[in-house]
């Protein structure tokens, strides 16, 4: 068996097994598209009478909270129920303010440059040149900078990243990891 053989033999494999994943993950949304569909209409009947606020403790509200936000309503909810809308409406100004101090620490930047390479390095919004990369560094920045106590934290960067995956917006990925 030479190494040209094994090289043919692993990539066989992955082709292989990529056509199964395609497969199977086919028949699991054929199955799943109507679930989405059905829960994507109990939220807008819901969110027509109910208003979403940190202080609301309907059962309802929270049995549908767990059983998934839909996409389209994620951000809007994330941003009621953590309170984030009311703090951000109250603080206007406050992020672009922390962005543009000069005081910030230097070993802060550098240990956020560092890891901002590393936080999902396959995800398409985070390749090198990609806007939503230099989002997600000047909300861990801001952060930094609004809690000096705690700074910046290795492992920051995913939970951030996974905030402004959903918000799409910087100053609301900020507002809700604070």
């Amino acid at each position: 068996l030479t190494l040209y053989n094994l090289q043919m033999i692993l990539r066989r494999q992955a082709r292989v097994h990529r056509m199964l994943y395609n497969q199977i993950y086919r028949q699991f949304e054929k199955y799943y598209q109507p679930v989405r569909q059905r829960r994507l209409k109990r939220w807008n009947a819901l969110l027509k009478i109910h208003t979403v606020s940190p202080n609301e403790k309907s059962p309802k509200l929270k049995r549908f909270v767990r059983k998934g936000v839909p996409h389209k309503y994620r951000a809007k909810v994330w941003m009621q129920l953590t309170n984030a809308q009311s703090r951000m409406e109250n603080s206007l100004g406050l992020y672009q303010d922390l962005l543009t101090r000069v005081d910030k620490d230097f070993k802060t930047l550098e240990q956020i440059e560092l890891d901002i390479h590393r936080t999902f390095p396959d995800n398409k919004f985070f390749k090198d040149g990609n806007e939503d990369r230099k989002k997600l560094y000047n909300v861990l920045i801001a952060f930094a900078e609004y809690n000096k106590d705690i700074g910046y934290c290795q492992g920051m960067n995913y939970i951030a990243g996974l905030i402004l995956l959903v918000v799409r917006e910087e100053e609301k990925a900020f507002w809700l990891l604070i």
